[in-house]
């Protein structure tokens, strides 16, 4: 991504010329000319048809979470550009598919929708550039309700067995013209944190191999998780209800009563959605 490339490299630069650090500078010059004209960095991505031959019609997919994570924000204006009832209250399941929680990159994800100390004084859509970023952009502040890290270290629960953790959030639309966003949508939030070690850099068949077997394990870990399978029905649950018109949906069965064949289905759809979400994540 050049423009990721010259935002991370650029800063660099400048501090040898304010320190007029002739030779340094031009060293530096020649590594970066060196490393940006790489043939292998014309291929450092992932085609959807790998390991057959790409076209120029298939899709190259490459991590781009270190740009801006514009996911969420790009989802909700798609749905009011296409027409959506801004009365509706919009269900967002959001995975973070990173090892950890509590980075400077971690909250900069999440605090950056909401009014939150890293867009303080800025305009929405105007440029940013919060901390454990590579590269500035234009905020995507969307909601209108005030959030930093202890708020959202708050509504962080666990899940018994495993990793990961889940939160719910709420917000208001406000208007954010550089991505057509209108106000007064509400947007309730399933966040899940899978904290596991996903690798992103898969750029030749030695890693691909390396790395097939423990995430083809971490993803069944995920897909059978019940716990996880629960938070997400009851999150999803009410909108299908009102779609479906359905009168009495409000019971689910307990662990206890509900077999391992009867839960398959349910294991399935949410590992497909868990794998689904994952893929778009590292996309984006």
């Amino acid at each position: 991504m050049p423009s990721l490339f010259t935002q991370f490299t650029s800063p660099i630069g400048y501090e040898l010329e304010q320190q007029n650090a002739t030779a340094a500078l031009k060293l530096f010059e020649q590594a970066v000319a060196r490393v940006y004209d790489q043939p292998m960095l014309d291929k450092f991505a992932v085609c959807n048809q790998w390991p057959n031959k790409c076209g120029l019609s298939d899709g190259v997919f490459i991590d781009g979470g270190f740009v801006d994570n514009p996911a969420l924000v790009i989802n909700v204006a798609q749905y009011q550009i296409a027409g959506g009832d801004l009365d509706e209250t919009l269900r967002v399941i959001l995975t973070n598919t990173n090892q950890a929680w509590g980075t400077d990159y971690q909250y900069s994800l999440f605090l950056q929708y909401f009014n939150s100390p890293i867009n303080e004084g800025i305009e929405p859509g105007a440029y940013i550039w919060p901390s454990g970023m590579l590269s500035p952009y234009q905020s995507h502040q969307i909601f209108e309700e005030f959030m930093d890290e202890s708020i959202l270290d708050g509504l962080i629960e666990s899940i018994p067995g495993s990793n990961m953790t889940t939160a719910l959030l709420k917000g208001t639309t406000i208007d954010n013209p550089v991505f057509d966003i209108q106000a007064g949508q509400k947007v309730d939030i399933l966040l899940v944190n899978l904290n596991e070690a996903i690798t992103t850099y898969i750029a030749t068949p030695d890693i691909v191999d390396y790395f097939t077997e423990p995430l083809a394990d971490m993803t069944v870990h995920i897909a059978e998780n019940e716990e996880l399978a629960n938070r997400i029905k009851l999150f999803v649950e009410p909108a299908l209800v009102h779609d479906n018109d359905h009168t009495d949906t409000t019971e689910t069965p307990s662990s206890e009563t509900t077999s391992s064949t009867a839960r398959l289905p349910q294991r399935l759809s949410v590992g497909c959605l868990l794998l689904l979400t994952m893929i778009l994540n590292q996309v984006v």
